[in-house]
């Protein structure tokens, strides 16, 4: 009985240290966003390897062209 419990506090251990590299890794982008405008392309697809930068990129510049009407639902079908 005694090996089933660590088994679930090493996967509580893992389960809680992986929510704060996910954190950890999202947090870049709070630095990031408000110099959007004046970084290279390259700046950009650097920072977007990091998955939750590339994926907050993403809404954000969907959020973009909805704002100027370049882009809406209709031009998806």
């Amino acid at each position: 009985m005694k090996y089933r419990s660590n088994f679930v506090f090493i996967a509580n251990s893992a389960a809680a240290g992986t929510g704060a590299l996910w954190f950890l890794s999202y947090l870049p982008y709070a630095f990031i966003q408000p110099r959007y405008e004046t970084m290279t392309r390259g700046a950009k697809m650097g920072a977007s390897l990091l998955h939750n930068i590339g994926l907050a990129f993403g809404a954000q510049l969907i959020g973009m062209f909805e704002g100027k009407g370049i882009f809406n639902r209709r031009n998806f079908y």
